[in-house]
């Protein structure tokens, strides 16, 4: 599929839970981000790097399917939190979900998921300028 098609199909889903004390699971598959971090980071698919102190894992899930995990760092407003992008293939389309698990305050959880939204957005709209 060209850049055309993927400018034309990339839909974004959104989605983020603010941890309650009660959670048991949550929208990225994990009660806590520390839970999420332990196991990922010991999965032999997974590749763990540093980037200006967020903890980036990639998981390739399935043939078609991969995730992309961004850690907070420990001094982030928002931190504790995990946000999972995964991308696949449905229908001919490539597809981006995004969610994550926000252990931070409500005010900061919601400031870091528009910052996501807004890198999503750049990335649409660099896609539709390589298409021009």
């Amino acid at each position: 599929m060209g850049t055309v098609g993927l400018a034309i199909s990339l839909l974004v889903l959104s989605y983020y839970t603010a941890a309650s004390g009660d959670e048991r699971t949550s929208s990225i598959g994990y009660s806590t981000v520390a839970a999420a971090l332990e196991e990922l980071s010991s999965d032999p698919r997974a590749n763990v790097r540093e980037q200006d102190g967020w903890t980036i894992i990639e998981v390739r899930e399935a043939e078609k399917r991969s995730a992309v995990w961004s850690f907070t760092p420990s001094d982030h407003p928002a931190h504790p939190c995990a946000v999972k992008r995964t991308v696949y293939e449905e229908n001919g389309a490539v597809m981006l979900r995004t969610n994550a698990l926000c252990q931070g305050t409500k005010k900061e959880c919601d400031r870091l998921m528009e910052q996501f939204r807004e890198l999503e957005q750049r990335i649409r709209e660099h896609i539709r300028q390589g298409d021009t």
